[in-house]
């Protein structure tokens, strides 16, 4: 398939309890692709299906006090399993390039006391730590040509870019803003999207005290305007065909549940799925769309299972179980 838009749903792939699976979602048949004694994390397709990377936790015994974790890559059938970088601290993200080439990720600087962006070769050759060369949080590629990554600037020191929304070039040439509107503090312009054909980012807002807010900002216009709907909206994940965007909302009894809502903002959206606690470390609900567009890929934390939600309301299907089972779906050409 293209790299970038709808596609046809493959396999899905799940990580309950330290295994890299495949689920069939009709019969729940469960096939196991990488097994083992490791604990093995995190599947992700790359954008053609033919690859999958994934997490592997690192030996305890590095003699560092955070052995961090291996990113790892196999074929979509679970061949040719291959580490691709050594343990990485705090590595929490990473995203394939559209030509599947590469991998950029986010991992600790050289200091271990901040977050930056790295990259390497499918490989395992070409690792390049703080690419660049400040603090960021990265969102993914920005479409349709793939050349630039969208991060969101940290505030770390007076003397730092302010925070804002930027695409820069994978070796930290170019950059540019993005956003234009000052931040209303160094916690706005959080948990950032971006819509399958480039057009549109999302982002939440730093909040006031009735709660946060989903932000859709037109790159095209430089429109920026609000969801309709009640405050408490977070995360935000557009669906393939740019017009819909998923995102988590506070409801009674400070739980959180997923909404899908239009993109126009003709509606409010609609409430999907469970409702679930916020954890310790923030929301317990992790999301992702199926290829197509028309279900949801859950990951409910405090329950340990992961879910397939439709969209249109049919009742959702419990497809894996365990620590950290987390789903993802094969995109096939249509």
């Amino acid at each position: 398939p293209p790299p970038f838009g709808p596609a046809r749903n493959g396999i899905i792939l799940s990580s309950g309890n330290g295994d890299i699976v495949k689920v069939d979602p009709t019969t729940l048949a469960r096939t196991i692709l990488v097994g083992g004694s490791t604990f093995d994390f995190g599947p992700d397709f790359s954008r053609d299906g033919t690859k999958f990377l994934f997490l592997r936790g690192a030996p305890a015994d590095c003699g560092k006090s955070d052995c961090g974790l291996y990113l790892m890559a196999a074929n979509a059938d679970g061949s040719d399993i291959r580490q691709l970088t050594p343990g990485m601290p705090k590595l929490d993200w990473a995203d394939w390039s559209p030509d599947g080439s590469k991998i950029a990720f986010l991992t600790a600087d050289p200091k271990g006391s901040d977050r930056v962006l790295a990259v390497v070769n499918a490989d395992g050759s070409g690792l390049q730590v703080d690419t660049v060369g400040r603090p960021v949080y990265p969102a993914g590629w920005l479409p349709p040509n793939g050349d630039e990554i969208v991060i969101r600037g940290e505030h770390i020191t007076a003397r730092d870019l302010p925070v804002g929304i930027y695409a820069v070039k994978l070796d930290g040439s170019g950059r540019r803003p993005l956003t234009t509107r000052p931040a209303h503090s160094d916690n706005d312009y959080q948990t950032v999207a971006i819509s399958q054909d480039g057009h549109l980012i999302a982002y939440r807002d730093d909040g006031d005290p009735g709660g946060f807010q989903q932000h859709i900002l037109d790159l095209r216009t430089g429109v920026d305007r609000i969801l309709p709907g009640p405050k408490g909206q977070l995360g935000g994940n557009f669906s393939p065909d740019g017009t819909k965007i998923a995102y988590l909302r506070g409801v009674v009894g400070d739980l959180i549940q997923l909404v899908v809502a239009p993109v126009d903002g003709s509606t409010t959206g609609t409430l999907l799925g469970k409702a679930a606690p916020w954890g310790p470390d923030g929301p317990t609900i992790g999301y992702s769309w199926t290829a197509d567009g028309s279900a949801i890929l859950a990951n409910y934390d405090s329950e340990q299972v992961a879910r397939f939600v439709p969209i249109d309301g049919s009742k959702p299907i419990d497809i894996d179980h365990g620590n950290l089972a987390l789903p993802t779906n094969q995109r096939l050409a249509p």
